[in-house]
């Protein structure tokens, strides 16, 4: 039996994270953490992004992930930081989408027939639920997950209930 493929439709980039006691800059973004979590686990996936050219996709190529639906655009990739000071109870978040900024949208040729799973990584709200509108027209079977940024959560109540 052949294992389901789990698409990941979301943000790769870099961040940085900043506390009391130290600092790092990695690769990062929602759909960068999960299909690493969901590699890791074992069986395929499959990331939906757009990054900038500055992006080093091999990583994720290196874990077996199939980055063949990542658009590779000149400019920079997303840019997450993030900083927990003065305790690390005090949160803020800076973004910079970079070349990831535009609508993400899934290619209209995308193979849908081996998806058991699709995760929509964090975004605008009214972005994932366009996302999840088309997942679900073009796989209606397919289990369909997406998570958010509280500040999203507080910003659009209605559309991430």
């Amino acid at each position: 039996m052949t294992a389901h493929r789990i698409v990941v439709v979301g943000h790769l980039g870099f961040e940085s994270v900043k506390t009391p006691i130290a600092e790092r800059r990695s690769l990062g973004g929602s759909a960068y953490y999960t299909a690493i979590g969901a590699a890791v686990s074992g069986g395929p996936v499959s990331v939906i992004s757009v990054v900038g050219d500055d992006y080093p996709l091999d990583t994720l190529r290196a874990l077996g992930i199939d980055v063949s639906r990542v658009t590779v655009a000149k400019g920079k990739s997303p840019q997450f930081d993030i900083k927990y000071l003065p305790t690390l109870a005090d949160r803020t978040l800076e973004l910079d989408l970079g070349v990831g900024g535009g609508v993400l949208r899934i290619p209209d040729d995308f193979d849908f027939s081996d998806v058991g799973y699709v995760h929509v990584a964090t975004n605008l709200p009214q972005t994932q639920i366009e996302i999840i509108e088309r997942v679900r027209a073009l796989a209606p079977h397919a289990p369909v997950s997406a998570d958010s940024f509280d500040q999203f959560v507080i910003a659009y109540p209605k559309a991430t209930c």
